[in-house]
């Protein structure tokens, strides 16, 4: 069974970390692909493709919850794990609003 996942992320750093570690974390074969934005992930985005994807909650333009939104409504079926490097959760909240 191949596993693919995705990686959506604006920060550069945070991208490439999650992604080194997966690499040994995850089975041979496993297929990881990286994206900058939700809006770059969601343009390739087939239903049925991605088994696993992370979504940093708050990045510029789309966030990963509308990203997430958009996802759901094409398939129902993959996993999906939001990210966040902030630890207040009223912070988080309004940084998603204001973008």
């Amino acid at each position: 069974m191949l596993i693919r996942i995705a990686i959506v992320d604006d920060q550069p750093e945070a991208r490439e970390l999650l992604r080194q570690d997966l690499l040994v974390r995850a089975p041979a074969g496993t297929s990881i692909a990286c994206f900058d934005s939700s809006e770059s992930f969601l343009s390739g985005f087939v239903p049925g493709d991605d088994s696993l994807i992370f979504l940093d909650i708050c990045m510029k333009g789309m966030n990963g919850i509308e990203a997430a939104e958009r996802v759901r409504k094409r398939s129902a079926r993959c996993l999906i794990v939001f990210l966040t490097s902030r630890s207040e959760e009223r912070r988080v909240g309004k940084e998603c609003r204001s973008r």
